[in-house]
């Protein structure tokens, strides 16, 4: 199945042999925004027992609201808070997912991505990293527990900028890449390659993380599924070899594609044996 970025690319290269790649193309944004209902919240409650669940309504700074939620366990030491993928709804992916990143044993605060699900406003690089920025400032400021950025694929890129800005007690990268210049090369067909100059435009050229796990030194665990075809694992390997943390860690799931690496059960061991070791 083609993925999102070489459906895009297929599209421009119907229009013109060099192709920029902007961050339009790339970051999504849906046309009406669907908060989470009170049935939403409750049956969140009812995933596990003795769950506390907030519904979160996060102003930003320019002004923006943010929907999402902060869920709380008993016994808890560390909150994880996670930056989903570019076409994940908490509205959407809940059930799916939040049982899973609860085996964890930490408290989650998840938030929909600006311009998503819930969450209004104009999405760009620069709004989502000033958005992680502030998530995990409004989360600091509400509990002493161990913070745990958790991103995975473009929300990878999120909790690895607020690692080189802030002060975390742990990193988890999953489905991540390098750079755009690489996660995009490794998307293109090879009749892409061929026919098509592709450039790619503004912040989105920035955007990765071989720069944040040069500068991160602290304790990090990289994930990636094995059948991965939206970032590869050699990316994740990349990554690895870049990082100069002297606690770092890189898991390859077999089997597993994008996003599907948590319902792993080697994988959650693995994870948490992070998180309790932080």
């Amino acid at each position: 199945m083609l993925n999102k970025i070489t459906i895009v690319l297929l599209a421009l290269l119907l229009q013109a042999c060099a192709i920029s790649v902007g961050e339009r193309n790339i970051i999504m944004q849906d046309e009406q925004v669907v908060t989470l209902s009170p049935a939403d919240i409750n049956t969140i409650k009812q995933l596990k027992s003795g769950l506390e669940v907030t519904h979160l309504k996060l102003k930003r700074s320019d002004g923006a609201t943010a929907d999402g939620v902060w869920i709380e366990q008993a016994g808890s030491k560390a909150v994880i808070i996670y930056f989903s993928g570019n076409a994940m709804r908490i509205k959407e992916d809940y059930n799916s997912l939040l049982p899973e990143l609860l085996k964890l044993k930490t408290d989650v605060v998840w938030l929909d991505h600006r311009g998503t699900g819930g969450s209004d406003g104009e999405p760009s690089v620069d709004t989502l990293f000033q958005d992680g920025l502030e998530t995990y400032d409004y989360v600091t400021s509400r509990t002493d527990k161990k913070i745990i950025p958790h991103g995975m694929s473009l929300g990878s890129f999120v909790a690895g900028s607020i690692a080189t800005e802030k002060s975390v007690d742990g990193l988890i990268l999953e489905g991540s890449a390098t750079n755009t210049d690489d996660w995009l090369d490794s998307s293109l067909p090879w009749y892409l390659k061929v026919f098509a100059n592709v450039s790619i435009e503004g912040q989105l050229k920035t955007a990765g993380n071989s720069k944040v796990v040069q500068q991160y030194s602290g304790p990090i665990f990289i994930i990636i599924g094995e059948n991965d075809k939206v970032t590869p694992v050699n990316l994740s390997e990349k990554l690895y070899q870049q990082s100069i943390s002297t606690d770092k860690h890189i898991l390859v799931v077999k089997g597993r594609r994008h996003g599907d690496v948590l319902r792993d059960d080697g994988a959650k061991a693995a994870l948490r044996g992070f998180i309790e070791r932080l």
